[in-house]
């Protein structure tokens, strides 16, 4: 037991090889935001980018209608941008991406705000599911602490390396890093046995879609996923999973490699909403969504509790189809 609240102490002193600090810019304050912090190893804070992200978040909530606050972890680059379903949105000012081959490509940063709206809109499903599904806010309650936690873990940081903290206050703060390692341990451990993993699984191919709706509604571009996630040395199957989340009307047969994507199974269910459920306005974007946030909550709460049998892509695809055009 020892030994494995030292290695998560040592996960959270990790940013030790990094620069860690608040993110203090002008007009950084944000009714979307809770907390902010920046990680670097080479790069310094670029506020403009970060008035972006701000800006991005903003022009979502004038059409989304879900109280999603979260905490930005901001990096200088990354392979990878995440919601953890609780709070913590961590997103890069420089994405790169890459393909299986591990070829690099380096994302613009227009793209790289448009990542951060996708997330953004992992952060409002969650949100809506933990007001209309009980037993998701239980996990939700509790993925939120771990959040907090983490966030704490980071604001320990930063005071351990202010010169002003004096060496018994250094001492003190180390303690409370391992026993907020511990928390973490704990609440993860009681957050797994509570089926996480189903209901995370089951619910990750609504996730992807919804963030996406929100993606391409901010954009106002059917195809703005798709050139946004590309990748210039794509292999066949990958690019496959790219064109998938066009909300265009295009050719899409997935192979069998990619039936079970959480990206690109519910790709029927985009162009439908491309086709039928595109808006022209805010008021049109903010009632559509409301449709698809209903009709993502009625299947999840039919594939929880009810006898269905599991469906294939296309089968799910259309049963979430039905739904929309049901919802009034």
């Amino acid at each position: 037991m020892k030994n494995k609240l030292i290695i998560i102490l040592i996960s959270l002193l990790s940013t030790q090889l990094y620069a860690l600090e608040k993110i203090e810019c002008r007009d950084s304050d944000s009714l979307y935001v809770e907390e902010k912090v920046f990680i670097s190893n080479i790069g310094k804070l670029n506020c403009e980018f970060y008035q972006d992200v701000i800006d991005t978040l903003r022009d979502i909530n004038d059409f989304n209608s879900v109280d999603a606050v979260v905490n930005i972890i901001l990096s200088d680059r990354s392979f990878s941008a995440s919601f953890d379903l609780g709070s913590n949105l961590e997103i890069p000012q420089q994405f790169i991406r890459q393909n299986k081959a591990g070829d690099y490509h380096f994302v613009s940063n227009e793209a790289t705000v448009g990542i951060v709206a996708h997330e953004y809109g992992h952060a409002i499903l969650s949100s809506f599911l933990a007001q209309e599904l009980p037993s998701f806010n239980n996990l939700f309650q509790l993925q939120k602490k771990i959040s907090k936690l983490k966030i704490r873990a980071f604001g320990i940081r930063l005071l351990i390396k202010d010169p002003k903290t004096s060496v018994s206050e250094r001492i003190s703060l180390q303690n409370e890093l391992l026993t907020t390692a511990k928390k973490m341990k704990e609440l993860k451990s009681k957050r797994n046995n509570e089926n996480y993993e189903r209901f995370f699984n089951l619910m990750l191919p609504y996730q992807e879609l919804l963030a996406d709706v929100i993606t391409v509604y901010n954009y106002n571009d059917k195809d703005f996923l798709v050139k946004i996630v590309d990748h210039p040395k794509y292999s066949k199957l990958e690019k496959e999973v790219v064109v998938a989340r066009s909300f265009n009307q295009v050719d899409v047969e997935l192979s069998k490699e990619n039936e079970q994507s959480p990206h690109a199974k519910l790709y029927l269910v985009r162009q439908y909403i491309g086709s039928n459920l595109w808006p022209t306005n805010s008021h049109q974007k903010r009632e559509y969504i409301d449709k698809i946030l209903r009709a993502i909550r009625t299947s999840l709460e039919e594939e929880l509790y009810g006898p269905l049998p599991s469906l294939n892509y296309k089968a799910q695809s259309k049963r979430l189809i039905s739904k929309l055009k049901s919802m009034r």
